[in-house]
């Protein structure tokens, strides 16, 4: 039965249980909920030190400021732009959670937000913040639009989350637009 199998991932701390707000209570057994153990959650680290090699073997010394633009340029080399802001905010999502993360997005009235509940990366995060700054650069490479963080994901506090936001194509315009 299910109990015998999650009393297993329990003892093997491969799950932990998580506290949600306190629902109204309903007859029958309490609901309980569990997540991936914080060592089993997926790790990107590989794809990171791959685009790594890559620009040290081509005997380039990225500087510290560019190291950010240059492993997103490396991660995705050719992306595939489509005219339709949803469809590139469909493709960005599916490439993130192909590599680790716990991607959606949602519209906005300021423009799509991309929201990351996972960080492929969250082992490595707080000493090396310039990630933060090549996902942004990913965003921004795959939907073609200029992106900001607002939040990141604290590898200690469970809750936290990744918000991007995009700038909606007609603030886009807008500011591309001189002004009389």
């Amino acid at each position: 039965n299910v109990q015998y199998h999650i009393a297993n991932l329990l003892r093997a701390e491969k799950i932990a249980p998580i506290e949600l707000d306190a629902s109204p209570r309903r007859k029958g057994r309490p609901e309980k909920f569990y997540a991936l153990a914080v060592d089993q959650k997926p790790e990107n680290l590989a794809a990171l030190a791959s685009a790594l090699l890559q620009l040290l073997t081509q005997n380039r010394s990225p500087s510290t400021p560019d190291l950010p633009v240059e492993l997103a340029q490396a991660m995705i080399a050719n992306p595939g732009v489509s005219s339709s802001l949803t469809l590139r905010m469909q493709n960005c999502v599916r490439h993130f959670n192909q590599h680790g993360y716990d991607a959606r997005w949602e519209a906005h009235q300021s423009g799509p937000r991309l929201i990351f509940r996972a960080c492929p990366y969250w082992r490595i995060l707080q000493s090396h913040p310039e990630l933060c700054h090549m996902d942004q650069h990913i965003v921004r490479r795959l939907t073609g639009a200029p992106v900001q963080q607002h939040s990141r994901i604290h590898p200690t506090d469970p809750a936290s989350l990744c918000l991007f936001t995009l700038e909606s194509e007609a603030a886009v315009s807008a500011n591309s637009t001189p002004s009389a």
